[in-house]
């Protein structure tokens, strides 16, 4: 999980974005990036649908593993979410 790996996410300015902090004090460099904040949207990461997206995220990169045959090469996939925290 993020938080396993020192990124806290709030809802800030209308979407969920990394704390300005992480949890040792050091500013976060990715804390202007941001995903939908709606509340009410069944992707929302704060909410009870909180493993929607790292559920979708764990599907894509094992999809893409499958699909590589070449296991050497790197592979990049953006999804292009609008305020670019889920790429």
């Amino acid at each position: 999980s993020l938080k396993e790996h020192g990124l806290v996410l709030e809802r800030r300015n209308g979407y969920v974005r990394p704390t300005k902090q992480l949890p040792g004090g050091e500013e976060c460099f990715i804390k202007h990036l941001g995903e939908c904040g709606d509340q009410k949207c069944g992707n929302y990461r704060l909410g009870k649908f909180a493993a929607v997206r790292p559920d979708f995220l764990k599907f894509c990169v094992d999809f893409i593993k499958r699909a590589n045959r070449k296991p050497r090469e790197l592979v990049y996939c953006s999804l292009g979410s609008g305020q670019l925290l889920f790429d």
